[in-house]
């Protein structure tokens, strides 16, 4: 009788493996199927961002109402000065009695 069980238990958990094994081809194929739609998304999203499309849509009337930052507009924080807001930095030429600021502003005016 205790044989009878050790073996049933044994089939049973030789057919889940079976059905499981069975499961690997269909979700390769859907693997698959994922790899590709990202790999579509990625070349869509890089033709999209590509500087000469995007000149081309700045020239369209629906975006005439946004405006190309000038270069002094743009502020560049370096990453010392946002970690370190607080602490006088002698080689970025503050005096010991300035801190920085801890507003950043960065884009256009």
């Amino acid at each position: 009788m205790s044989f009878g069980g050790v073996l049933y238990s044994y089939l049973a958990e030789q057919n889940d493996l079976t059905r499981l094994r069975m499961k690997v081809p269909e979700l390769r194929v859907q693997l698959s199927a994922v790899v590709e739609e990202n790999m579509r998304l990625k070349f869509q999203a890089e033709t999209f961002e590509n500087p000469s499309h995007l000149m081309q849509l700045a020239s369209r009337h629906e975006y005439s109402h946004l405006k190309h930052p000038c270069t002094q507009a743009v502020l560049s924080v370096e990453s010392y000065l946002a970690v370190h807001k607080d602490e006088p930095v002698k080689q970025w030429g503050l005096a010991s009695s300035q801190t920085l600021q801890p507003t950043i502003v960065l884009g256009a005016k």
